[in-house]
C-alpha cells in the first residue's frame, strides 16, 4: 500500500514538476521578449502549480518518514526522473536570475543617460 502510494504521489509530482518546466520555459522567452503581461500570466500559472506541488510533497516527505519505503524499480525511476526534472528547474532558474538582472542593468544604465548620472529630473515638476 504504502509503495503504491508513494509511487502515485512521485508520479504527480513528476507531471506537475514537467508542467512548472514548461512555463519556466515559456518565462524565460517572455523575459527575453520584454513581454511584461505574458510574464505577469506566467507567474501566476507558477504559483498555481507550486501550491499542489508543495502539498504532494509533504505527503511523500511523511509517507517516507512513518516507513521504510525502500521502492522498487519503477519507484526508483520516478525518484530519478524527478530529480532530472529539478536540476533542469534550477538551471532555468538561475538562466532567468541572470537575465533579470541584466534587464534592470540596462533599465538603470539608460535612466542614467537620461538624466545625466541622476543630476536632472525626467518629469517637469509642474505636471
Amino acid at each position: 500500500m504504502n509503495e503504491q502510494g508513494l509511487e502515485e504521489i512521485l508520479k504527480t509530482e513528476t507531471e506537475l514538476v514537467e508542467a512548472l518546466l514548461g512555463v519556466l520555459r515559456q518565462q524565460q522567452n517572455a523575459i527575453i521578449h520584454f513581454q511584461s503581461t505574458s510574464l505577469l500570466k506566467l507567474v501566476e500559472q507558477q504559483h498555481s502549480l507550486l501550491r499542489p506541488l508543495e502539498q504532494l510533497e509533504r505527503e511523500r516527505v511523511k509517507l517516507c518518514t512513518t516507513t521504510s519505503v525502500n521502492g522498487d524499480e519503477s519507484v526508483r525511476e520516478q525518484k530519478q526522473r524527478l530529480k532530472n526534472l529539478v536540476r533542469q528547474i534550477v538551471e532555468i532558474n538561475q538562466q532567468n536570475k541572470r537575465l533579470l538582472e541584466n534587464a534592470l542593468q540596462f533599465v538603470q544604465y539608460n535612466i542614467r543617460l537620461l538624466t545625466d548620472g541622476f543630476t536632472k529630473q525626467l518629469i517637469d515638476a509642474k505636471v
